[in-house]
């Protein structure tokens, strides 16, 4: 914007989001600065689009390791003792499986906690044919 100035000059004003408006007594600084903020804010929008992509591949390998889990686990849990299960994902876990124990500790410790409760039900229903540590 070209507006002159109380001497009369001219002046020039470049206005953008980067930073509050700035006069620039020149129109080759005007041009300049509208240049660079033009080119930030470019910049600003590939780096989103990079990151979106970047999330996109990150959502998509989650949702893929949330399937393979969902797999084995279905698998692992036909073996297992009835009522003894390891937990499934859910499509709100999408990125749980990743903080998830490894599956063979995860396993160890279902059994660990079906052989406890059984034990303790045993112990409970029937105390002297209870099993012994």
């Amino acid at each position: 914007m070209n507006s002159p100035t109380n001497d009369g000059t001219a002046s020039y004003t470049v206005n953008g989001p980067i930073d509050s408006p700035t006069r620039h007594d020149s129109a080759d600084h005007a041009a300049t600065d509208l240049t660079n903020r033009i080119t930030s804010v470019q910049d600003a929008t590939e780096a989103a689009h990079q990151r979106a992509g970047q999330w996109a591949t990150v959502q998509q390998s989650a949702a893929d390791d949330n399937a393979a889990w969902s797999t084995l686990a279905a698998e692992v849990n036909a073996e297992l003792p009835h009522g003894c299960n390891i937990p499934t994902p859910t499509a709100n876990d999408l990125y749980a499986v990743a903080s998830w124990p490894p599956m063979t500790a995860m396993v160890a410790d279902t059994l660990a906690r079906w052989h406890a409760t059984n034990r303790d039900h045993a112990a409970r229903s029937a105390p002297t044919d209870a099993p012994q540590r």
